[in-house]
């Protein structure tokens, strides 16, 4: 259902279009130009379910009827829009809704219809969401029984999650061992479940193969961390997690771009609807600093399985040892270090931003709101918005990789040290 709104600017009296695609949320934010006099109108639209009941609230217009727009654009809470384009012909207020072009893009381009695709996505999406309002709560719990040590009540959390026949943990090892496959699988319905797989059996099968070729070195590496530097990474990439969950409403468009089949949908004319910049920055910077700060755990673990120590860098930056790596590699040149194949490099991210991240960091950046362009110090430096939400997307998941690492390397830390 597409519910339409002429909004009459406070301020200039343009009129514009908005056509909103109901969907399952409660409330939906709208934010958009006025594309006359540029100030920002806001709102919420707010649908009760049980009433099948529709409320509207705009600053800085109002509805009004039978005046034709000069301006169209759309709103959706959970897929891409078209963003606000002129009207020159009322036939231009007649374009298909979000829901069939968002259908279209997932189906064939010269096939039919994949309702089953665009179901998918929907019943992936909602069910995250469930998840995360039903059940982040007891995960949460469950590993801050772990990290304080707390294993008589965290028994006592386990039983009642565990799959009957599975037997409760009888040692540091086995609480990890469960409370880190439990978190990993939090959000099997928004990862890919091929990419996943694959990860892990990678994982699995590199450090068998670093084990082969050079256990001592393994050793060093693991113990030069102390145990309390990986709880730490354990315990930021937690505070990352709850974030996101905090943040999940504003990345379900682009998590629908996993079931584009079509790809002429994607333009510059597509974009948000109910997200802003300041909506995300934060958790993007937050998965930047984290990511490279522990780039350092598969540079080391690449440099035994090549070059014989964990020590012994590749000859990119003039950083001889992990160590010099540690203390001088910025952020941004750390990236370079993994865009190899060498053993442990699969675990990287292709989307970090330095640029981003900096602008963020020193206030240099600016939206221009109808076009969702985010600019960089110049105006021709810069992103979409969609652009930087599919990044932060993708970050998200490298960063869940990085936590089935850090598990590993806190399992090797016990076998070596007898404590996680």
């Amino acid at each position: 259902m597409t519910k339409r709104y002429n909004l009459k600017c406070d301020v200039c009296g343009c009129v514009s279009l908005l056509k909103f695609q109901v969907g399952s949320h409660g409330v939906t934010p709208i934010r958009f130009q006025c594309g006359e006099c540029e100030i920002l109108i806001e709102g919420t639209i707010s649908v009760d379910h049980k009433t099948l009941s529709i409320k509207a609230q705009f600053n800085n217009a109002s509805c009004v009827q039978g005046e034709m727009p000069t301006f169209c654009l759309e709103g959706s809470r959970e897929l891409l829009v078209s963003k606000s384009f002129e009207v020159t012909k009322y036939e231009d207020t007649l374009q298909p809704p979000p829901f069939f072009k968002n259908l279209w893009a997932m189906s064939d381009s010269e096939g039919a219809l994949d309702i089953a695709n665009f179901n998918s996505f929907s019943s992936k999406y909602h069910e995250m969401g469930e998840i995360i309002n039903n059940e982040w709560s007891y995960f949460k719990r469950v590993n801050e029984l772990l990290f304080n040590k707390k294993y008589h009540y965290l028994k006592k959390e386990l039983v009642e999650i565990l799959p009957e026949g599975v037997p409760t943990p009888r040692d540091e090892l086995e609480y990890i061992k469960i409370v880190g496959r439990l978190t990993s699988g939090f959000y099997l319905p928004i990862r890919s479940e091929k990419k996943f797989n694959e990860n892990t059996e990678n994982m699995k099968l590199a450090f068998l193969e670093i084990k082969k070729r050079n256990e001592s070195e393994l050793k060093r590496l693991v113990l030069s961390f102390v145990g309390r530097n990986l709880e730490r990474y354990n315990k930021r990439i937690l505070l990352i997690m709850d974030n996101f969950n905090k943040s999940f409403e504003h990345f379900i468009p682009v998590f629908g771009m996993d079931f584009h089949k079509s790809s002429g949908f994607l333009n510059d004319s597509i974009g948000l609807s109910s997200t802003s910049v300041e909506d995300i920055k934060q958790l993007y910077v937050d998965i930047f600093e984290l990511i490279l700060e522990m780039y350092t755990i598969p540079v080391g673990l690449n440099n035994i399985a090549h070059r014989g120590s964990y020590d012994h860098m590749l000859n990119i930056k003039n950083h001889n040892t992990l160590n010099q790596f540690n203390r001088d590699c910025t952020k941004a040149n750390r990236i370079a270090y993994l865009n190899n194949s060498e053993l442990f490099s699969f675990i990287k991210s292709d989307y970090l931003d330095s640029k981003f991240r900096n602008a963020v960091a020193h206030g240099t950046y600016e939206e221009e709101v109808s076009s969702q362009f985010i600019s960089f110090k110049s105006k021709t430096n810069g992103d979409y918005l969609l652009d930087i939400c599919r990044e932060i997307f993708d970050s998200f998941s490298t960063l869940l990789d990085f936590y089935d690492l850090i598990i590993f390397m806190r399992q090797l830390n016990y076998h070596y040290t007898g404590k996680i």
